[in-house]
């Protein structure tokens, strides 16, 4: 029996041209520990890059911690959401 993801987190930030929070990330975790964020973004020569209209699926934890934008509130990862 294959176990459902659920959303355990998100992050968000304020863009330049509001001023409300928005969410730019997405965290599902399995019951099995498997863990995958989708974030506005893609992946370039020198990393993870911001892109409002791409996204990018995040399997290393430590890749989520470390992808922050500007304006942001937290990084990829996100706050906890349970």
């Amino acid at each position: 029996m294959t176990k459902p993801l659920m959303l355990r987190g998100m992050g968000s930030h304020v863009p330049f041209e509001t001023d409300r929070a928005t969410v730019w990330s997405l965290r599902f975790e399995k019951s099995d520990g498997a863990k995958v964020v989708i974030a506005l973004g893609e992946w370039t020569e020198t990393g993870l890059q911001y892109l409002p209209y791409g996204l990018v699926a995040i399997f290393d934890e430590a890749a989520a911690r470390g992808f922050t934008i500007p304006d942001n509130l937290g990084s990829a990862r996100g706050y906890d959401w349970r």
